[in-house]
């Protein structure tokens, strides 16, 4: 399956960060709230998924909502994928592949197990 990868698109918020993956039939638009931790850093605090078409229209849930919220262990293992491809040295090309297919197959995961694709 053909994807593309936007990462780290911009907002006028500071504190929200949005990737989008693109695939043939379908989007999904991850968006990445953040937050300050006791020594300022940023803290990741909240993961949000939208399901939409390529023209823009969003697609529901099995139970009817537009999103999806990451919680509890999907949520730790989401800031695991995140933190290691961030941090990763950019030279080492197939380590950041191996890395970008997990945080692909993490997504796609989450929606197949909540949407009707």
């Amino acid at each position: 399956m053909q994807y593309r990868l936007e990462w780290r698109v911009k907002s006028e918020d500071p504190d929200i960060i949005f990737h989008n993956l693109y695939f043939n039939t379908f989007k999904i638009n991850i968006i990445e709230r953040y937050g300050k931790n006791s020594k300022g850093y940023p803290k990741l605090l909240e993961v949000l998924f939208k399901v939409r078409t390529l023209d823009d229209e969003l697609m529901m849930k099995k139970d009817g909502s537009g999103r999806v919220r990451v919680r509890h262990e999907l949520f730790a293992r989401y800031k695991e994928i995140v933190k290691e491809l961030q941090f990763k040295n950019k030279y080492q090309r197939q380590n950041r592949k191996v890395l970008e297919q997990e945080y692909i197959d993490f997504l796609l995961l989450i929606v197949i197990k909540n949407y009707n694709i």
